[in-house]
């Protein structure tokens, strides 16, 4: 059977389209950096995650993703993924004579359209969909946590990659995803992961 690229993409995710056939299916695991961001600063605050009155602030950390899909034919297929974008955290010193710090996670699951255009041994790929996305805030004062709250809701996904393939149906992918979450608060975040993973075509179905 005539082989093809493979296409797709991955939340979050990220994934391929058949190499091996027209119709096929696929599984994947990225690691990689995950970013935070506000999309409704506080008052005062700029634009981003890192807020002025904060002593110290690290809006980046190890975020991952899996995903498994299935193609219908060279250029579409739907994806299911699951994937955390790491911690973003807050310190503030002497709030009431101790040290207040805020620890945000926003991790999720999703089903998603993808799509692809194959350019040889190559590929590059889109995706948008839907997710339940939960924000998880922790708040330890003096390194004792005093509140944990955790929001889940549905949200837009989107993502696009480029990959190669490396070795009979296994891949390379290198991929941007980008998801959206509340916390009970109304604050809004949003968070891209940028990463890098292997993913393996199961070829046609029947095969």
């Amino acid at each position: 059977m005539r082989r093809t690229a493979p296409l797709a993409c991955s939340l979050l995710l990220c994934a391929p389209l058949a190499q091996a056939a027209d119709t096929g299916s696929y599984a994947g695991l990225h690691a990689g950096l995950g970013q935070y961001d506000y999309t409704n600063p506080p008052a005062g605050s700029r634009s981003g995650f890192c807020d002025p009155a904060a002593s110290s602030c690290d809006k980046r950390d190890v975020g991952y993703k899996l995903y498994a899909g299935y193609l219908f034919n060279r250029y579409l297929g739907v994806e299911g993924s699951a994937w955390s974008m790491g911690d973003g955290k807050l310190t503030y010193n002497n709030f009431f004579g101790t040290t207040l710090t805020q620890t945000v996670r926003l991790n999720g699951y999703g089903l998603s359209f993808v799509g692809g255009v194959p350019l040889g041994r190559a590929h590059v790929v889109a995706r948008a969909g839907y997710a339940a996305s939960t924000v998880t805030r922790k708040d330890s004062l003096g390194g004792v946590q005093v509140g944990r709250f955790e929001k889940t809701r549905t949200d837009p996904v989107f993502g696009a990659g480029a990959g190669v393939r490396v070795w009979n149906d296994l891949h390379v992918r290198l991929d941007w995803d980008r998801a959206r979450g509340r916390t009970q608060f109304g604050e809004k975040f949003e968070a891209d992961l940028f990463s890098l993973g292997l993913m393996y075509v199961f070829g046609p179905v029947g095969k």
